[in-house]
């Protein structure tokens, strides 16, 4: 009998998975250039959905397309009571952008362990600024 091997590829998370998260930092990023309330990274999170607990919400809608970047980030500038003008906008993005954090090395071990004898795939819902950050800064997507 031929032994069958039911692993034929591997799919990978980015945020949380390969890459680290801080969103208490996205929070104080916010703050500080923004001048938005300083909140705990639950509670930023938390106004990027605009509140809403149900899948999907604002941040998902966001995530996958059907609102455009300056309807998400004006509709999160008025949830924390400020002006949404394409200056504030871009500070929002540009403190999203810093999300991640570093690598897990254990993650990478695990992806040049696989990589010589299966295909690897990374699958992610980052936003934009996220996935452009994640791009700029890290290398493991030579692995997928």
């Amino acid at each position: 009998m031929i032994p069958i091997n039911p692993l034929k590829s591997f799919i990978f998370d980015n945020e949380g998975v390969i890459v680290n998260t801080d969103w208490d930092r996205v929070a104080r990023l916010a703050h500080h250039s923004v001048g938005i309330p300083l909140l705990s990274g639950e509670e930023f999170k938390a106004a990027l959905q605009l509140g809403e607990i149900s899948v999907p919400n604002h941040l998902t809608k966001y995530n996958k397309g059907e609102i455009t970047s300056k309807d998400f980030w004006s509709e999160v500038l008025a949830y924390v009571q400020q002006p949404a003008t394409s200056h504030h906008i871009g500070l929002m993005q540009s403190a999203l952008e810093e999300l991640t954090t570093d690598v897990d090395q254990q993650t990478i071990a695990v992806l040049q362990k696989l990589q010589p004898s299966y295909p690897l795939f990374l699958l992610s819902n980052a936003t934009p600024e996220i996935a452009y950050a994640n791009r700029r800064r890290h290398t493991y997507f030579d692995y997928f």
